[in-house]
């Protein structure tokens, strides 16, 4: 069976340049964007990358008709032009990355690699768990032990997969079918932290995975990572981390190479 490909949706003009990614794990095809969709609903792509190119905004619709089609395909957003309003609108619309070009290609093609690698693994141990009939086990979490009682895998999962939302601990422990005390008395018997220590934990990880691109803001950062209050999260980051988020930014090495 063929790999799903990975599919860059760009007008003529932006579309070249991505002929340079040399992808390991999936075919590469190059779409324009009034004919991107009929093939979207006949097949689900790996990884879609949306070059929005000069024109945001109609980058936003398709991101939108896409995510309504296909709400698991990760969506990359990439344009020529950017404001915090857009790198806002784009997350909020359901893109997993947010680049302004230009953009380094080997980044671009590590990024795509690692969420082809990632959809991949999680599909093969998803169908084979499938086939275990009455088998309580789940799907291995991305980062962290398959050990875990199931009741914790599913709501270590629901942690991951919306961190850049409100987190409550009774939706949680909901998730885990405990009770609040149950749940929390579980988790850290087995995980050694509070849940809410672990949400802040991830948070930060994943927060400074961010700062280390230039074309997100610290306040679009936090957003990024569930905080709603900037200097909450300038807080909470400069005691995991010793620095603030600016300063922990400029200890960053910055990539240079760029591509179009």
């Amino acid at each position: 069976m063929s790999s799903p490909p990975v599919i860059v949706v760009a007008d003529a003009e932006h579309a070249g340049g991505y002929r340079a990614l040399e992808l390991e794990r999936a075919p590469l095809e190059l779409w324009a964007p009034n004919e991107v969709m009929a093939l979207i609903a006949h097949g689900e792509p790996a990884v879609v990358l949306l070059d929005a190119g000069y024109d945001p905004g109609a980058g936003l619709l398709l991101l939108s008709d896409i995510k309504r089609l296909r709400p698991e395909v990760p969506v990359i957003f990439l344009t020529d032009v950017s404001s915090e309003n857009l790198v806002l609108a784009a997350f909020r619309g359901g893109a997993r990355e947010y680049f302004r070009k230009p953009i380094g290609i080997l980044e671009l093609q590590e990024m795509v690699d690692e969420l082809v690698r990632f959809r991949r693994t999680a599909f093969e141990r998803r169908v084979s768990m499938q086939r275990v009939k009455g088998d309580e086990r789940s799907m291995p979490l991305h980062g962290l032990t398959s050990d875990l009682p199931a009741g914790l895998q599913r709501a270590v999962r629901h942690i991951q997969k919306n961190l850049a939302k409100p987190l409550y601990l009774d939706d949680i422990a909901r998730e885990a079918c405990l009770s609040r005390y149950h749940f929390c008395r579980m988790f850290r018997k087995h995980l050694g932290l509070t849940p809410m220590k672990f949400i802040l934990h991830l948070r930060v990880e994943r927060a400074k995975g961010l700062l280390k691109r230039s074309d997100m803001t610290v306040t679009v950062v936090a957003h990024k990572t569930g905080f709603n209050d900037l200097s909450e999260f300038s807080r909470q980051f400069k005691l995991s981390t010793g620095l603030s988020p600016v300063a922990y930014r400029k200890s960053c090495r910055s990539t240079p190479a760029v591509t179009k």
